[in-house]
């Protein structure tokens, strides 16, 4: 196909036309239906109900398709599955499209002498939301359990991901509510499989095993729970750490052990086993804040990361888990070495500015009880200028992200970066108007934090001789 449309178009004004129909006859498809992709609005909904017969040995999946913004159209939809059989977990039927093309459409898979769990949308074939229909017989619990199963043996590496995520958030929303969520064994199933599983490449590995990011999961809250959030995620990564303990030990100093001495190689194998190596260090370093022991062994390992590292990579990846150590005296020290430790770094790095702003956001970042008391005293530093853009961002931009210190309960964050932003206003508005633009989603959090930051919005809409650009963000910010 590609052959025939360069043959056709080179050098030429070609259309996204021409390009499917060099396709469709090189193939011998016809790709008229699949041409309403161009033209229709929205994301397109694929839910699935599913089926097996014991005795015709037939599993059968039943696929429907829906447009919010246009009901009526039927697209063509290439939908990649695969079948893993449930008792043993092996792969029976490996990744075939299915073209869905109807409203509703049931395909068979005969000769199975077992029940299966569908690995549906493999490699996201298509760009839809999938969803289970929710007239199925199994219901949730059996939802929750199919999630559990791919994320421990599915074979495709974005379903694997997509599983193991929705098990993670899914246990974090409920650990927010209750401390305990039915789905934490699951998860250390899917996890221990995961970490064990040699035929996996390390790459694949540190993707598979993260945990999703806090700005990632408030997204999917209706009203935003940072501190919430926060709080149930790092839970969450104490709980497999404190399961897991030995086995991430082993892992890293294998990890360790298999990265040769001297200067940090940058083919795709060697940063896929430093990206492994980091994960693995960020888990062993979630430890409670009671837990003295624990702490000086995560400080000591995560120390000695920082100082044999060969590359910005790692130290950056030991300085963010240690800038963010506290509740010892040894943590406290040791999370001060490492911040003498960047900085000299840093100033050695002088050629390269980029070093030392994330010296700045990594402090903005950290989780210490008393961050916005550093971030203010970094403003002092001598190495920072509030006219230069990329260092303020560095600092006063990346604390907005820390949603945890920002939107802590007192709304001392929201009230420090009004009066930065004040302040800034007179120099660069753009970086003014982008701050005041991080209060703008207040209609997203809960009516304390709502009121907070209307509060300091009406406080600079009421602020004499601000910027126009500034206005204008505001207002728009409080309609």
């Amino acid at each position: 196909g590609l052959r025939l449309y360069m043959e056709r178009h080179d050098g030429t004004g070609a259309t996204c036309d021409d390009f499917r129909i060099a396709m469709a006859e090189a193939n011998e498809v016809d790709l008229e239906q699949f041409a309403l992709w161009y033209s229709t609005v929205g994301t397109p909904t694929v839910s699935y109900q599913s089926s097996y017969d014991p005795e015709q040995h037939v599993f059968s999946l039943t696929l429907m398709q829906r447009v919010e913004c246009d009901p009526n159209v039927l697209l063509h939809i290439p939908v990649a599955v695969g079948l893993l059989e449930k008792e043993s977990g092996l792969e029976v039927q490996p990744t075939m499209t299915l073209e869905l093309k109807e409203r509703t459409q049931t395909f068979d898979f005969p000769n199975l002498p077992n029940d299966v769990v569908p690995s549906i949308l493999r490699d996201f074939s298509a760009p839809v939301i999938l969803v289970r229909d929710e007239g199925t017989e199994d219901g949730i619990h059996n939802m929750d359990e199919n999630l559990g199963f791919l994320a421990t043996y599915d074979t495709d590496g974005f379903n694997k991901w997509e599983a193991l995520q929705t098990l993670y958030t899914k246990c974090i929303f409920e650990m927010m509510e209750n401390a305990h969520s039915e789905l934490l064994e699951s998860i250390f199933r899917a996890f221990q499989y995961t970490l064990q599983d040699e035929s996996l490449d390390p790459g694949s590995k540190s993707y598979l095993l993260n945990l999703p990011t806090e700005a990632i999961l408030s997204r999917q809250l209706e009203i935003e729970n940072p501190i919430g959030v926060h709080l149930a995620r790092r839970e969450l990564g104490i709980r497999i750490r404190d399961r897991f303990l030995r086995e991430l030990k082993d892992t890293y100093d294998h990890v360790t052990a298999s990265i040769p001495e001297g200067p940090a190689k940058i083919d795709t194998e060697s940063r896929a086993i430093r990206a492994l190596r980091n994960v693995i260090l960020d888990f062993l370093c979630h430890i409670r804040s009671d837990d003295d022991k624990g702490l000086a062994t995560a400080a000591n390992v995560a120390i000695r990361h920082l100082e044999t590292a060969t590359c910005l990579t790692d130290r950056l990846a030991a300085f963010r888990i240690l800038s963010s150590l506290s509740g010892t005296k040894v943590a406290d020290e040791t999370r001060e070495k490492a911040t003498e430790l960047f900085y000299q770094f840093a100033k050695e790095q002088a050629q390269d500015p980029m070093v030392m702003n994330k010296w700045f956001q990594t402090q903005a970042l950290s989780n210490l009880p008393h961050v916005l008391d550093r971030v203010k005293a970094l403003t002092q530093h001598a190495d920072f200028q509030a006219t230069n853009a990329g260092r303020f961002r560095a600092l006063v931009t990346s604390f907005t992200m820390n949603a945890n210190a920002f939107h802590n309960d007192s709304g001392e964050g929201y009230a420090f970066i009004t009066n930065i932003l004040l302040q800034m206003d007179r120099i660069s508005p753009q970086l003014a108007s982008e701050l005041a633009q991080k209060m703008a989603p207040w209609r997203r959090h809960d009516a304390q934090r709502s009121g907070q930051m209307q509060s300091q919005l009406r406080r600079i809409a009421a602020t004499p001789q601000i910027s126009p650009l500034l206005s204008q963000t505001v207002t728009n910010a409080l309609k």
